[in-house]
């Protein structure tokens, strides 16, 4: 048998401790409520040649396959919110809120520096970086709360958008400030190829979808496009993560099977997610912070006051709601990925102060990734779009002495010996408390048959709750109670909400349990995905809503959980 290579075996040994202690300090952090993310990041640290010296220096660069990889992943995932319907009704929004927190961001950091550094260069260069948000952390976390909503689907959208320009402009704002008038139509090129090269990996991608008809040739096919793209872009000089984001978008907007292509990638690709911020970590210069001094403070205080400063003026600029307003900047203080990529482009610019560029952002990168996370989990959380069960590390009830317990008894059973009984503490199953989400969207009684047609058209719920306009639930109405409606010309016109509602009135309690929600389900007539949770007293009110496959999934893990 030939013999692999120690340099090879080193590499295969360090993959797997990458994903064994990313496995462990992920789920060590999430027992203090902390984002995975940042255990991923601390493995990385301690596995790095900053700390235990595993992997050095010059072996981290064997890992960049890997990382291009992930990033690429992670920037298709995020291209795909750029539905066309959704640019359409939110477009002027999205692009109002990330102007007006880029250019503040920009203005805000690159003055600071100024007012420190006395060098407008650097100021400007430096300010620019500032801009950035991480796709990759901001994804993640949101993937393992499992947020889903209005404020997360357009965060997302916000993220692409903020990378998009971000991954654009900054070749041409280096050939600038380097006084290179030849470089700008090098850089036109350089975003061009890119774009293109996304483009036109998009509709392939989805022409050949058409001719692949399993999951598995589907997750196959998405991975091959991603790697031949990101292979291209930088093989033809352009940008491997611009021209996967375009791609993301292309694929999203050209294909008749929606999301279904991204689910699969969502499934499959957390391994590749691991991996990146375990390498990210392992790349951390926490002795960068020793050096940025003064700088890197402006640059650190600068940069979060102005996120949430401008988010909060982009936000009520385009008329968002007080959420947004409170919550958005907080979102988007993650500063990773795209911002080292660009700090990279400045140290080997040959700028003159280029080495001091890039330890600020560098530096400044290890504090943003460890607060980063807490801040977008806290603004997915307040904003009612995490369900609870989703903020536990695993569902109560399993000891290790349970688990050890459930073990030899499976040994017993497998050698042919009689199993020993398991004795364990058993476990409260979850209630609708654990699984709705808080953001509610409910119809006013008064609401007419062309408003509740625009409010279904955007709802991501086929059953939505009726209320009075002082916030009194009255029952419900379905998707399938408007569809009987408008084909009857003769009174649609003339009802409203409450001439509408659900003959039954069917709804669930905050501490009813997994298995009366699914019997409700059952039990009811019309097929409807959707049951709102309204509270208890005299006056019952509107607090969540959960999903049948919230609940389904909530009750096998817990059945799970009581077998072993």
């Amino acid at each position: 048998m030939p013999s692999v290579p120690a340099g090879e075996v080193r590499l295969i040994v360090h993959v797997g401790l990458m994903l064994i202690l990313g496995l462990f300090f992920g789920g060590l952090v999430a027992r203090v409520r902390v984002p995975r993310v940042t255990g991923y990041l601390a493995a990385g640290f301690l596995l790095g040649p900053s700390v235990s010296r595993m992997v050095q220096w010059d072996e981290l660069r064997n890992f960049d396959l890997i990382a291009q990889l992930a990033l690429g992943l992670i920037m298709f995932s995020i291209g795909g919110e750029f539905r066309a319907d959704h640019i359409r009704r939110f477009g002027r929004k999205l692009f109002l809120v990330t102007a007006v927190q880029m250019v503040l961001t920009w203005a805000l950091v690159g003055g600071l520096l100024w007012l420190v550094s006395r060098n407008f260069i650097l100021a400007v260069v430096v300010g620019f970086i500032a801009m950035e948000t991480a796709p990759a952390t901001t994804l993640v976390v949101i993937k393992e709360y499992e947020s889903e909503g209005s404020f997360t689907s357009n965060l997302m959208a916000l993220v692409g958008i903020n990378n998009f320009l971000c991954l654009i402009l900054f070749p041409f704002l280096l050939v600038l400030v380097m006084q290179n008038e030849r470089g700008l139509a090098f850089s036109a090129m350089e975003a061009g190829r890119s774009m293109l090269l996304g483009l036109a990996g998009g509709f392939a991608l989805s022409f050949l979808e058409e001719r692949v008809y399993t999951p598995k040739q589907q997750l196959l096919l998405a991975i091959a496009a991603i790697t031949l793209v990101v292979g291209m872009a930088y093989a033809w000089g352009g940008s491997g993560p611009l021209a996967t984001l375009v791609l993301g978008a292309a694929k999203r907007n050209t294909s008749a099977h929606g999301a279904s292509m991204f689910q699969l990638i969502d499934a499959s690709a957390y391994p590749f997610y691991v991996i990146f911020f375990v390498i990210a970590g392992a790349n951390l210069h926490l002795e960068t912070l020793v050096h940025v001094g003064l700088l890197g403070a402006a640059y650190i205080g600068g940069r979060t006051l102005a996120k949430i400063a401008g988010s909060a003026l982009g936000a009520s600029a385009a008329g968002l709601s007080e959420e947004w307003r409170r919550y958005l900047g907080l979102a988007m203080l993650s500063h990773a990925g795209v911002a080292i990529g660009l700090a990279m482009a400045v140290g080997q610019s040959g700028l003159q102060g280029a080495q001091a560029m890039q330890a600020i952002v560098l530096g400044s990168i290890v504090v943003f990734e460890v607060f980063g996370p807490l801040s977008v989990r806290f603004s997915l959380v307040r904003c009612g779009e995490v369900k609870l069960v989703s903020l536990l590390p695993h569902l109560p009830g399993r000891s290790v002495s349970d688990i050890l317990e459930m073990m030899a008894s499976r040994v017993r059973a497998s050698i042919g010996l009689p199993p020993s009984a398991f004795r364990g503490r058993g476990m409260a199953g979850p209630a609708a408390k654990h699984v709705m989400r808080r953001n509610v969207e409910s119809v006013l009684e008064n609401a007419g048959l062309d408003e509740l047609m625009k409010i279904f058209s955007h709802a991501r719920y086929d059953l939505l709750p009726v209320v009075t306009k002082e916030g009194r639930y009255i029952g419900n109405i379905s998707f399938a109670r408007i569809r009987d409606v408008i084909f009857d010309e003769a009174v649609a016109d003339l009802l409203i909400a409450r001439d509408m509602l659900d003959d039954a009135v069917v709804y669930v309690t905050p501490g009813e349990s997994v298995d009366s929600i699914l019997q409700k389900f059952s039990e009811m007539s019309e097929e409807v995905g959707t049951l709102p949770v309204i509270s208890e007293g005299e006056s019952p009110r509107v607090v969540g809503m959960v999903r049948q496959r919230d609940a389904v999934d909530a009750y096998w893990r817990a059945q799970r959980a009581k077998a072993g």
